[in-house]
């Protein structure tokens, strides 16, 4: 492992952990596989397997996570923000679990030394998943420093916003940004009831990260910012239409969701 070249984009790895712990490992996990295959002109069955196995996984986390798609590039999902349902994160644990019982059918020791290094990671990767949710993390999903308060007004400059589409989508996950939140609101409570709860100190100051999106301009929001700067080659009726319709998204999801957080 210590003879390992870090692939390109490995130092957003970390970033993007705080935000999507299980899908951002795949990324760093495919680019070994990929350079795995480029070693590897003839597979065995079992680095097959594992490879359709990853690419699965892989899949699996971009229809679970849009905004984890979008910051890879994949457009699936750009209108959406995705389920913290309590029932949601449970399917996707089960599906993990499922994932970790196939590849422990996957013969290691077959396998050339590249491939068994992408077996323990996601073996690794996937365990880690496990545990989390068997130590309920999911019902603590924020701290003052990070939580999805914090990367939502992310939207704005991470969004690709360079069509009418493209902005179609933005403002349908402003849209959706209230049940969000309230998502997230109702994995705290089934915290509180399961005795799951952070120290106060480590909330110390999180409104900090929540009242400066608590706006009665509208305007005055930065996720208000990209209608600012919309291409010149988008129609006035363009442009009208989608800056009525962010006004009311954020008057009417982002605000209130927000509000009802703090």
């Amino acid at each position: 492992m210590r003879n390992l070249k870090i692939p390109p984009g490995a130092c957003h790895v970390y970033r993007m952990q705080r935000l999507f712990p299980v899908a951002a490992t795949f990324v760093y996990l495919l680019t070994l596989a990929a350079n795995a295959a480029f070693a590897q002109p003839a597979k065995s069955d079992a680095a097959s397997a594992l490879d359709a196995l990853i690419e699965e996984a892989w899949q699996f986390e971009l229809d679970e996570s849009p905004s984890f798609a979008m910051h890879v590039g994949d457009p699936r999902g750009a209108d959406q923000l995705g389920s913290e349902k309590l029932a949601d994160i449970e399917r996707r644990n089960d599906r993990r679990q499922q994932f970790l019982d196939r590849l422990q059918k996957i013969d290691r020791a077959s396998l050339a030394r590249p491939n068994q290094i992408n077996y323990d990671i996601f073996q690794r990767e996937l365990e880690n998943s496990l545990a989390e949710f068997h130590f309920q993390t999911h019902l603590t999903p924020i701290t003052n420093r990070s939580g999805f308060h914090i990367g939502f007004p992310e939207l704005a400059e991470q969004s690709p916003l360079r069509t009418v589409t493209d902005y179609e989508n933005y403002i349908a996950r402003l849209r959706g940004f209230r049940l969000y939140a309230r998502e997230h609101i109702e994995l705290m409570r089934h915290g509180v009831e399961a005795g799951q709860v952070l120290p106060a100190i480590v909330l110390e100051g999180y409104e900090g990260s929540i009242t400066p999106h608590i706006v009665d301009d509208v305007t005055k929001s930065l996720l208000y910012r990209p209608l600012e700067r919309m291409p010149e080659s988008f129609s006035e009726a363009d442009r009208e239409r989608l800056t009525a319709a962010a006004t009311e998204a954020i008057r009417e999801s982002v605000v209130p969701g927000y509000r009802d957080f703090l």
